[in-house]
């Protein structure tokens, strides 16, 4: 799969806020670097298993976002 042979995970988090001023403090620092924001928790509620994943994240066990950059 190209996704995962471009792209690594380099920052979770579960504030969408705090997740963003890191994106756009990255983007300065390395302005070639590519970003991608996945929102685990809406992926993850798309399941069947849904109360095992509410479980998961409200016991702190699961990050929301995930940001994958390029290298």
């Amino acid at each position: 799969m190209a996704f995962k042979d471009n792209y690594y995970l380099v920052r979770t988090g579960n504030s969408l806020t705090d997740i963003k001023k890191w994106i756009s403090w990255a983007k300065k620092t390395s302005p070639k670097q590519r970003f991608i924001l996945v929102n685990n928790y809406a992926l993850k509620m798309k399941t069947k298993d849904k109360e095992y994943w509410k479980s998961r994240f409200n016991g702190g066990l699961e990050d929301k976002y995930y940001v994958y950059g390029s290298y």
